[in-house]
Order: C-alpha cells, then sequence, then structure tokens
C-alpha cells in the first residue's frame, strides 16, 4: 500500500510519497520489488507534480514512465483542468488493455496539483484522479478513471 500526500499552503505545494513497488504473491503474502523508484513526477508547464498509488506497472512500460510521457506534453491542454481529463482518458485506454485476474488489479489513483493564473494571480489547483470507489481501495469504479 502507497502512501502519498499533497499539501497546498500559501507558501507553495509538496507531495511526499513512500516508494515501494510491491506484488502480491500467490500465497497472499506481499513481495518488494523496488523501494527507491520515486512515484512523483513533475509538470512544468503547470508548475505542479503528480504522484500515484495503486497499479505500478501498464502494458509496455511502467506507470511512473507514463506519467513522464505525459508531463511532458502537458502544454498541448490549455489549462491543468484539460490536462487532467486528458490523462483520465489516455488512461482509461490504457487500462482497457490490460489482462488482469481481477478488476481491482487495475486499481489507481493521482493526485494532480498544478497552478493557474487567474486574474494576475497564481491559483493552486489539485485534481484526483482515480477509479478506486473508495476506501479502502478494493473496488473500481465500473465507468473508469474520472478527475
Amino acid at each position: 500500500m502507497t502512501v502519498i500526500s499533497a499539501l497546498i499552503t500559501k507558501h507553495g505545494t509538496a507531495h511526499a510519497s513512500d516508494s515501494f513497488i510491491t506484488k502480491v504473491k500467490r500465497d497472499g503474502g506481499v513481495e518488494v520489488i523496488n523501494w527507491r523508484q520515486t512515484k512523483l513526477v513533475h509538470v512544468k508547464r503547470w508548475r505542479g507534480a503528480l504522484s500515484y498509488w495503486g497499479l505500478a506497472q501498464l502494458t509496455e512500460c511502467s506507470t511512473l514512465e507514463w506519467l513522464r510521457k505525459r508531463a511532458r506534453i502537458a502544454g498541448e491542454s490549455p489549462n491543468p483542468e484539460e490536462f487532467a481529463n486528458a490523462l483520465a482518458v489516455d488512461l482509461n485506454s490504457e487500462l482497457a488493455r490490460l489482462c488482469v485476474s481481477k478488476p481491482s488489479d487495475k486499481g489507481i489513483g493521482i493526485h494532480f496539483t498544478a497552478y493557474e493564473r487567474l486574474d494576475g494571480r497564481w491559483i493552486p489547483e489539485l485534481f484526483l484522479i482515480s477509479n478506486w470507489e473508495g476506501i479502502p481501495y478494493a473496488k473500481i469504479h465500473s465507468t473508469g478513471l474520472g478527475a
């Protein structure tokens, strides 16, 4: 289980995460695959970041690499909300291609923080992109991800 946090204060925004990538073994135990990989991605265009929990491996690449690619093209979206919505749509497509033993294996959540210039001021925003139905992260929405 990953723990992430996104704090927005009057001084700035901070993301924090553990770095464990784990796998559930056949006997129900948990195996640590990696304990040094970041789960944070800088989104330079929006002065923000993405952090994720849940699914760590997509079809051809890791979730981290997939998010990094999306962050590099964030400027194609006119504002952070459209970027968050496009991210959810693209991720739904990726998840539809995955073959898993149970639907919850496709569970993922992403915090996206951004700053948007409105009326001459930088306004912080937080977007939750997730397909989890809620805590305890046991069931995913049948409609997929939403931002």
